[in-house]
C-alpha cells in the first residue's frame, strides 16, 4: 500500500473529513474494501484507533432519532492515535 495514501488517510481522519471507513473511501476516492484495508494497516501500526460510537442521549429523547444510524449500524469511528506521527 503506497505510503502517500496512508498519509492522506491519516490526515483526513485528523481533520475530521473521514471518521468512518465509508467516509475514508469517499474522501480518498477508493473502494470501500481498500479503505478497510487502510484502516486495518493503520490500526495495526498503532497510528489509528477506534473510538466509541455511542452518544449521551437515550434514543427516546434524542433530537436526531429519526435519522440516527449509530445504534442500528454499529458504526465504527476512528481517530488518529498519535498526533506526533503526522
Amino acid at each position: 500500500m503506497p505510503l502517500q495514501l496512508l498519509q492522506r488517510a491519516l490526515q483526513a481522519v485528523k481533520e475530521g473529513r473521514a471518521r468512518t471507513d465509508v467516509e475514508l473511501a469517499r474522501t480518498l476516492g477508493v473502494r470501500l474494501e481498500e479503505a478497510r484495508l487502510i484502516v486495518t494497516a493503520l490500526r495495526g501500526s498503532g497510528l489509528l484507533r477506534e473510538v466509541s460510537a455511542s452518544c449521551t442521549f437515550s434514543c427516546e429523547n434524542c433530537p436526531i432519532k429519526s435519522s440516527c444510524t449509530i445504534r442500528e449500524q454499529r458504526l465504527r469511528l476512528y481517530a488518529v492515535a498519535d498526533e506526533k506521527a503526522l
